[in-house]
């Protein structure tokens, strides 16, 4: 069974990593107003804004020519009590390593029951692990069905996590492993050499296909149970003996990329 974290634990660690964005702290040397350099400011930096620790007026003038991160976040809400020690972890030496570390070091993070992945990641992670890109708009499509549409988030709050496994959005996530296997699905006219006949020996294939994701025994359990289940099926009949294996393998390489295994972290 699936378990997500709590919204608050989701909430603190996404403040934790909100901090990361440390230019505009009071007191660290590179985030003092300073307009170095001559040139006209460009015009969606000619304003200023008040800091939000001090209220004192500044001019984003002082970022023209520099990329910038800016992370929408609640500075003074409850979940982002960790503000206080990254910002004294910064100003030890102002390194930002020891601050990114201390975040990725965070319970939050790293306790706790396996979280359900966004659906974005659970679908880039399986063409990551084909060596397959996006070379189609359906993902657009595929995306909205699944819960999570890059680029279009239902409102200011962002996606709803706690719909990314349904009845609706799981089906958009099957949808999505067909889409991406239609390249590599297996033709049973024509099985491939070296195809095993066995049980076993499909699975490892078929695992072996996704680079070997890691399944639970109860996982690894129901497949095999599928597998030998559908090899009896095909009995003497020397057209199932030889089409068989090949259809197992392509409905395996679907169940594994659809497993709780593979679809939580």
């Amino acid at each position: 069974m699936v378990t997500q974290r709590s919204p608050s634990s989701l909430a603190a660690a996404a403040a934790a990593i909100a901090a990361l964005v440390l230019a505009l702290i009071p007191g660290v040397p590179h985030a003092q107003t300073t307009l170095a350099a001559a040139g006209a400011c460009p015009p969606l930096l000619d304003r200023e804004f008040s800091r939000l620790q001090t209220g004192k007026p500044e001019s984003l003038c002082q970022y023209r020519g520099k990329v910038l991160l800016i992370v929408n976040t609640a500075s003074y809400c409850g979940y982002t009590h960790q503000y206080e020690g990254l910002e004294a972890l910064y100003r030890r030496d102002y390194e930002l390593a020891p601050v990114v570390r201390a975040i990725l070091k965070h319970p939050v993070l790293i306790d706790g029951p396996r979280m359900v992945k966004p659906p974005i990641v659970h679908q880039a992670g399986l063409l990551r692990r084909v060596g397959a890109g996006v070379t189609t708009t359906d993902w657009a499509w595929i995306g909205r069905l699944s819960g999570q549409q890059l680029f279009y988030p239902p409102n200011v709050a962002g996606w709803d996590d706690t719909r990314w496994v349904d009845t609706a959005t799981y089906r958009g996530r099957w949808i999505g492993v067909q889409r991406l296997l239609r390249d590599f699905r297996l033709d049973p006219a024509k099985p491939p050499a070296g195809l095993p006949s066995d049980a076993s020996g499909l699975l490892a294939h078929a695992l072996a296909f996704w680079h070997n994701p890691q399944l639970s025994e109860g996982t690894r359990y129901a497949l095999l149970h599928f597998t030998r289940a559908a090899l009896k099926d095909a009995g003497n009949q020397q057209w199932k003996l030889k089409q068989y294996p090949v259809l197992i393998e392509n409905a395996l390489r679907q169940l594994i990329a659809v497993s709780p295994d593979v679809q939580t972290s």
